[in-house]
């Protein structure tokens, strides 16, 4: 598949089931999923020729690990913004996760209200700092740095914790007093 036409795709599907699927005519269950053959029909009308393969293909390729596919159903597997919240599986935390950010924000923001899911459902975090430092990377022109959480600390403080893939975890909003810059 043309690297540009799957990235186009990639971005549709994103769309559909993390923010607006009522406007691709998709109905979710309570875990994001829905069927995949539902999403093809919605996305015929903007790739005429894509095929349940297509999607299959830019699922399995994805690096990122953006999509969960399941016995013909599919999901975004983080990145929620519609009002209705996705339920995933709490779970006992790893003993740090990793967020990025810029000093700008950290300094008027997060140092003094924490980690807030802002337009998202949860507070999307990740298990390694060069995974952190690319989200922080994505503001330009800005200082980037990387966030320590302490989360078992955190999690014994009442913050819940979930495994959306195998390195992004979710949480509600994380107070300030479990962060602190990490050397990077």
């Amino acid at each position: 598949m043309d690297k540009e036409l799957e990235s186009n795709i990639s971005y549709t599907i994103c769309y559909a089931l993390r923010h607006e699927p009522w406007k691709f005519k998709l109905e979710l269950d309570e875990n994001g999923f829905c069927e995949v053959n539902d999403l093809l029909e919605s996305l015929k009308s903007y790739y005429e020729n894509i095929t349940v393969s297509d999607i299959e293909y830019i699922v399995k390729n994805d690096v990122k690990g953006k999509f969960q596919l399941i016995e013909g159903r599919i999901r975004a597997v983080y990145g929620h913004s519609f009002e209705r919240r996705i339920i995933y599986d709490e779970i006992t935390p790893p003993n740090i996760l990793y967020h990025g950010t810029t000093l700008e924000v950290y300094t008027e923001f997060i140092s003094k209200e924490g980690l807030k899911h802002q337009k998202r459902q949860y507070v999307h975090l990740s298990s390694t700092v060069e995974t952190a430092l690319m989200v922080a990377r994505r503001r330009k022109n800005k200082t980037h740095i990387v966030l320590e959480i302490d989360t078992l600390e955190a999690y014994d403080g009442g913050i819940k914790f979930y495994k959306a893939n195998d390195d992004i975890y979710l949480s509600t909003n994380v107070p300030a007093k479990y962060l602190k810059i990490k050397k990077i």
